[in-house]
């Protein structure tokens, strides 16, 4: 046994505002994995935010981050209700990293992340680990949704290409 794929899903022929992976059973399953490879496009100057929602929430959600450019490290904790990052740059870049959510309802769950992620505009690599705890404990995962959004509005900025992979532990 091992991991089993779930689901995969591509960004073909336009641009997306969200992906969803639905039909999900975090207390059965108990832990994803989710690669990806995510292409950016038409943030029009502003930041493009690509977030994770355990079945489209945003509710009590806290976070952990760390980010590496260049020479210089960044980290901080956001307590005010914030999905998981899976990328937030400035009008277009790529996204490429795995995602491990520990799903089982009765207890916090957990997402934590190793991403890169290239910003074109600035011309610069990051590196960023993010750990996401949803607080919710008595609630079934049954969907997660990548959301797409500039200045809080929904956008259609996950760009053709852009490819999900999710999968399950099973042991």
């Amino acid at each position: 046994k091992g991991l089993i794929l779930v689901q995969s899903q591509y960004v073909t022929g336009a641009a997306s505002s969200s992906i969803t992976f639905s039909g999900l059973n975090g207390n059965t399953d108990r832990m994803y994995l989710l690669v990806h490879r995510l292409n950016i496009s038409g943030g029009g100057g502003s930041t493009v935010n690509v977030t994770l929602r355990p079945n489209g929430l945003t509710t009590n959600v806290t976070g952990l981050y760390r980010s590496a450019q260049n020479a210089a490290y960044s980290q901080g904790y956001l307590s005010s209700n914030a999905s998981h990052q899976l990328a937030s740059l400035i009008s277009a870049g790529e996204s490429f990293g795995k995602t491990e959510i520990f799903a089982e309802s009765s207890k916090p769950r957990y997402f934590v992340s190793n991403l890169s992620v290239f910003n074109v505009s600035l011309g610069k690599s990051q590196n960023l680990d993010w750990t996401t705890r949803w607080n919710e404990t008595s609630t079934n995962i049954t969907s997660l949704v990548i959301y797409c959004d500039v200045g809080g509005v929904q956008t259609a900025a996950i760009g053709v290409g852009s490819a999900f992979h999710l999968y399950k532990y099973e042991v």
